[in-house]
């Protein structure tokens, strides 16, 4: 069974192709813009993620390693969410991006230039490094 990844963007444009990339690399991909995009993909996708990638900047909303912070205390009550990786994933400078996810209690982060660099193998082999 494949896995699934849950996406927290707001900019649509590169949500949609972070989605076409990682379904042709044979994930199940549920995709949100917002906190209760987030709330509603979690709680109505088809099945638990086995990693959510936060976007930081997350425009007028909630930044997402706030977001993170927030849900990685609430999934204390899910039993369902306590194999879930919780992952930064931002365009921000790599160290930026390494003490925010040290801060919040993130597994890790990915940063969005691996999507493009060498047709995105980095980007995966670090996606699937969670996956282990």
């Amino acid at each position: 069974m494949p896995n699934t990844i849950l996406v927290i963007d707001d900019d649509r444009v590169f949500l949609e192709k972070t989605q076409q990339f990682l379904e042709k690399n044979g994930f199940l991909v549920e995709t949100a813009t917002s906190w209760v995009d987030f709330m509603n993909a979690y709680y109505g996708g088809p099945a638990t993620p086995d990693v959510i990638l936060f976007d930081i900047n997350l425009g007028a909303s909630i930044p997402g390693d706030k977001m993170l912070l927030v849900f990685k205390e609430a999934r204390k009550k899910l039993a369902t969410a306590q194999n879930t990786k919780l992952v930064l994933f931002s365009s921000l400078p790599e160290a930026e991006i390494q003490t925010r996810a040290q801060l919040c209690g993130a597994d890790g982060y990915i940063e969005k230039h691996l999507l493009t660099a060498q047709s995105g193998s980095a980007f995966l082999l670090k996606l699937r490094s969670f996956l282990k």
